[in-house]
């Protein structure tokens, strides 16, 4: 079958991807002192047509880059252009503690913090709350055996519990969830809108010499995935992406 079949199935296939973890509880607020958005008019069923026919190609394209970067490291050659995945960015940083010469091992490592919901339970009870629930079924959606991974709670301006976590851990990859994780975890500020679902390679450079060298990839928070479902898809797209990346079969 060549790329072209391949591509006319992925587009044959790409409708109907649903997320593998439920949402039980869908929430939506608008705060009182953003402005009310102006009415839209309905769409068409022309113009819904064109709309999803353009999603499912450009979303068809995508898949079939990510299987052939997988086979050839490759991208998709066609007359007047190329379809490739951008590559991933590097960034290397010098830590001033010194991390474990006998580190655990782990796959994934998954840091967020609290979210409001979470917050306003007492600290024992906090694993009941809907962000929490959320977070746990999308973990399991992952398949991985309890001992792969384990997750870090931390807060706004901690970083140091971080590092110290990847001082005497060695991780294959990091999934910082939400813009306050992703920050901390990059040192650095990016839009979470834009960095999700992109690996990002970082080497942490200790200071008795021990390097840390791992990927990063973003994805939304649980509790934005509840305010806003329509997030649901892609992050499950992007949890996807990680399974892939390490050999975990998605079906």
């Amino acid at each position: 079958m060549d790329w072209e079949d391949k591509f006319r199935r992925l587009r044959k296939d790409s409708d109907g991807v649903n997320p593998a973890f439920p949402i039980v509880e869908e929430v939506t607020t608008q705060s009182a002192s953003e402005p009310l958005s102006e009415p839209k008019l309905p769409e068409t069923q022309a113009e819904k047509s064109v709309k999803s026919e353009k999603e499912t190609v450009l979303q068809g394209l995508k898949e079939l880059a990510v299987q052939k970067e997988n086979e050839s490291g490759a991208g998709i050659k066609f007359p007047g252009g190329e379809v490739k995945l951008a590559e991933s960015t590097e960034t290397e940083e010098s830590i001033s503690i010194e991390a474990s010469e006998s580190p655990k091992k782990l796959k994934v490592l998954f840091v967020y913090n609290y979210s409001s919901d979470a917050l306003a339970m007492p600290e024992e009870n906090r694993n009941q709350a809907p962000s929490e629930q959320l977070l746990s079924r999308m973990i399991k959606a992952m398949k991985m055996d309890e001992s792969e991974y384990e997750t870090l709670v931390i807060e706004e301006d901690k970083r140091d519990l971080i590092l110290n976590k990847l001082a005497e851990t060695i991780v294959e990859i990091v999934v910082p969830m939400g813009a306050i994780a992703t920050n901390l975890v990059l040192g650095k500020q990016e839009r979470i809108s834009k960095v999700h679902g992109k690996f990002f390679n970082k080497d942490l450079v200790y200071k008795n010499d021990q390097v840390r060298s791992f990927q990063v990839v973003p994805v939304f928070n649980p509790e934005m995935i509840l305010i806003n479902p329509n997030m649901k898809r892609s992050t499950w797209m992007d949890l996807q992406k990680i399974m892939e990346k390490l050999g975990i079969p998605l079906e």
